[in-house]
């Protein structure tokens, strides 16, 4: 998304928070405009076999990357389960969604976080629901926009993104 907003070929891109603050960050020419979201809503899955968190010990969790929301979320929500990263299981940056799904299938990540559909799906499939969460995020922005250079000689832009 943040191609497409820095070249000018979308106006609006509907993206998670960590993305448009990493593309600002390495000098993307976008803002912040806003959020869509008052909570997030999602589930910590677990390869077949596992029956509760305390089979995690010594296991490998897949999150997104260091530094992402994934990461952020699977290490605050397993702290207040006793659970303590490197002492107890293993972070791996194991890239998106997708990529984190296809790895717990395969066996190499023993749990991964997910929102949604893909939980819905891997639950029917026989992946066990070790922890679902609802996180308060009012204070995360989810919306970005061009900077105004990028649109400061469209009239329409302008007026839409001021109104």
């Amino acid at each position: 998304m943040i191609p497409l907003l820095s070249s000018g070929d979308a106006q609006m891109a509907i993206s998670g928070t960590v993305a448009i603050l990493r593309g600002i960050s390495r000098g993307a020419p976008i803002v912040i405009v806003g959020g869509y979201r008052k909570s997030l809503d999602w589930a910590l899955l677990g390869a077949k076999g596992l029956k509760s968190l305390n089979d995690l010990k010594g296991k490998t969790v897949g999150v997104t990357a260091a530094g992402s929301m994934s990461e952020f979320l699977v290490i605050e929500a397993l702290k207040t389960k006793g659970l303590i990263r490197d002492r107890d299981y293993t972070l791996l940056a194991a890239g998106q969604e997708l990529l984190r799904v296809l790895g717990l299938k395969a066996g190499n990540l023993h749990a991964i976080p997910l929102s949604g559909g893909q939980k819905v799906l891997l639950e029917s499939e026989g992946f066990p629901l070790l922890m679902e969460a609802k996180v308060g995020i009012s204070k995360f922005a989810d919306v970005g926009c061009p900077r105004d250079e990028k649109i400061r000689g469209n009239k329409s832009q302008q007026s839409y993104w001021r109104s």
